[in-house]
């Protein structure tokens, strides 16, 4: 059985050993940071719409951040090629975005007929988010641009199933008109 003065002494070290990590502790295990990246869209275009082996082809594109969709300037954007069957990317082109988040290369393909995948690729750093989109050319060298992201088919499938949800509930245009305001402010 402990004594006053034993249990004193004892809850005097206890307090002094939490006055002491409470001080460290902080000092040594800093509190920990939350980095927030933003969502970033790169787009990828082409010209001409056929393309013949030898012949020149434009490739352009564009790199936003989301904020909303602003241009994201002088960032590194790498242009790729692959056969359509493989996984297998070459490096066609290291570019840089312009002012306006704009790229552009013109690329000679020395390649053998058949079907190609080109896609952009930005990496992304401590503030942006990687993105990356693909195209494929199918056989006679037309280019079929496919995003990463089917954003666009998402959104297309909501405006329709509110179209839908509108038209069997019979609001008057005046509603519907009301109803589309408030989903274009949120």
């Amino acid at each position: 059985m402990l004594d006053d003065k034993a249990l004193y002494r004892i809850l005097t070290a206890l307090l002094i050993a939490g006055v002491i990590i409470g001080v460290a502790f902080p000092i040594f295990y800093p509190k920990p940071t939350v980095r927030i990246t933003r969502r970033t869209r790169l787009t990828l275009n082409y010209y001409p719409p056929k393309i013949v082996p030898g012949e020149k082809i434009t490739l352009t594109g564009k790199l936003e951040y989301h904020d909303p969709w602003e241009p994201l300037p002088d960032r590194a954007v790498s242009l790729y090629y692959s056969r359509a069957e493989s996984e297998e990317w070459n490096l066609i082109a290291n570019v840089t975005t312009d002012s306006e988040g704009e790229f552009k290369y013109e690329w000679t393909p020395d390649l053998p007929p058949g079907e190609y995948k080109i896609k952009a690729s930005y990496r992304g750093d401590g503030d942006y988010m990687p993105s990356e989109t693909e195209s494929l050319t199918a056989p006679g060298g037309m280019l079929l641009v496919i995003p990463e992201t089917q954003m666009g088919i998402i959104s297309i499938m909501v405006c329709m199933l509110l179209a839908l949800f509108i038209k069997r509930y019979g609001w008057s245009t005046s509603e519907r008109i009301g109803i589309l305001k408030k989903l274009r402010d949120i």
